[in-house]
């Protein structure tokens, strides 16, 4: 006779539960990554400069974070996560960066430090 497989509901709950949880805290990168660049701390270039590091650690992290033995959600989460962090980068390059210069350019009134520009990359 043939044997019925019954899914465990609870299981089956468990798992959805935290791969919604993985993506969604993995997917704050992006804004994390805008928020360094927007305080100074990165710059496009320097993310461009460490692409193919920043890649490797999108990969490794996307296997390692991601349950499951199968292997399409580690790849949607890492192609994900790579296309988010080129976003960025076009960000902190783009409209962040243009937000950004007018007030780098206002003086605070006194005579030093001079006002500085950001330089355009």
């Amino acid at each position: 006779m043939g044997r019925l497989y019954l899914p465990d509901l609870g299981a089956y709950l468990s798992f959805l539960a935290l791969v919604v949880l993985v993506f969604g805290v993995t997917f704050e990168m992006p804004v994390v990554l805008c928020l360094l660049g927007a305080i100074g701390i990165l710059s496009s270039r320097q993310l461009r400069n460490w692409r193919k590091p920043a890649y490797f650690v999108i990969i490794l992290v996307a296997l390692v974070v991601t349950p499951g033995a199968d292997p399409f959600t580690p790849t949607f989460l890492s192609l994900a996560l790579i296309f988010f962090y080129e976003g960025s980068i076009l960000v902190i390059h783009g409209p962040l960066h243009h937000m950004m210069a007018p007030r780098l350019l206002r003086c605070s009134g006194r005579s030093t430090p001079p006002c500085q520009t950001l330089p355009r990359e």
